[in-house]
């Protein structure tokens, strides 16, 4: 029996916004399981890309987030070639432009008006914007291009010089991204947040495309949580994501079924409750030999995942695991300086 505990900003413990050292109230279970996994294996393209083998996903030129995030939103994506096209501020500066954090905030009024105009524009080329959601955009494609993309949580804030897309059609999409950038800065809606002083929506980063995967009807794997990407591989796996288990759920985990794999999309903002709730449960059935390994994966804002795998140790390995654990936003800083040096 496999248990996954996903914990989206797990790798921002002990930072604070400004990005300095701030308090991280105790999570000794937690930082068990990570000590006694050691080092983590890290995933570049994140948590969508570290998860998407446990439900049968293989890459395809990306790993095809936007198709299961478009019927997660109850649009049918068919066989067509999704991208997520992703409304954002774009930050010029000497000799390069980033794209800004915080993400853009846009109400349903400018984010239709903005689609109207992408639309009208690109109805000639194939392209065609939807836009379930005032910030969540997709664009669907007539035919599928040579393309690779980065994951825009791993490019904001960074040089977007050597991060673009690639590929055969890559110059073709650095053009229309161009004349999106014409389109929008012009328009109405950015004039309007300039003058309110808001920032404007002056580009669209394009990701995580592909085709829906066929759907794996999976009885061995169940997924929990909230997240929208948990939505998501749950429905690839033929099922709906459910609210997480309740403590008394967790401390009463047995073996049913030696192949059972349970998803948990955890959230960082309630570490205690985590720890309590989640972790500790974990580890203890961990330890009673219910579950034979446990997985921690969590991202931060470098976008880049982590993964761990604790495995029971042996008897001796029992016994010396029971010892306080260092503090898990030590255990977390020292993997952010890792990722930071790759």
């Amino acid at each position: 029996m496999l248990l996954v505990i996903v914990v989206p900003g797990l790798l921002e413990v002990g930072t604070s916004s400004e990005g300095v050292r701030a308090p991280w109230p105790e999570a000794p279970y937690l930082a068990r399981l990570l000590k006694l996994a050691g080092e983590p294996r890290v995933e570049p393209d994140g948590l969508f890309a570290a998860l998407a083998p446990l439900y049968g996903i293989a890459r395809q030129r990306d790993w095809p987030l936007a198709p299961l995030l478009v019927e997660a939103r109850g649009i049918d994506p068919g066989d067509a070639y999704w991208l997520r096209a992703t409304p954002v501020t774009l930050v010029a500066g000497r000799e390069d432009v980033r794209i800004a954090a915080p993400a853009v905030a846009l109400d349903e009024a400018e984010a239709q008006a903005l689609m109207t105009r992408l639309n009208q524009h690109f109805a000639g080329d194939g392209l065609q914007f939807v836009v379930p959601a005032p910030n969540e955009w997709f664009v669907r494609l007539a035919r599928e291009p040579s393309l690779s993309t980065r994951p825009l949580a791993t490019v904001v804030g960074k040089s977007l010089r050597n991060l673009l897309p690639a590929g055969d059609d890559a110059r073709r999409w650095r053009r229309w991204e161009h004349e999106i950038q014409m389109l929008l800065h012009a328009h109405p809606v950015n004039e309007a947040r300039e003058r309110s002083g808001m920032a404007p929506v002056n580009g669209v980063w394009f990701d995580q495309g592909g085709r829906r995967p066929p759907i794996g009807a999976n009885p061995f794997i169940a997924t929990y949580g909230q997240d929208q990407r948990a939505a998501a591989l749950a429905q690839q796996a033929g099922r709906d994501a459910q609210p997480l288990p309740s403590f008394a759920m967790m401390t009463a985990l047995r073996p049913a079924d030696e192949r059972q794999t349970n998803v948990l999309f955890t959230d960082s903002d309630d570490p205690a409750a985590l720890d309590t709730g989640i972790a500790k449960p974990a580890w203890d059935a961990l330890m009673r030999g219910v579950l034979a390994t446990v997985i921690v994966a969590g991202d931060g804002s470098s976008g880049a995942a982590t993964v761990w795998s604790a495995s029971r140790p042996d008897l001796l390995g029992r016994l010396l695991a029971h010892r306080a654990p260092p503090p898990l936003a030590r255990l977390i800083a020292s993997v952010r300086a890792t990722i930071d040096a790759l």
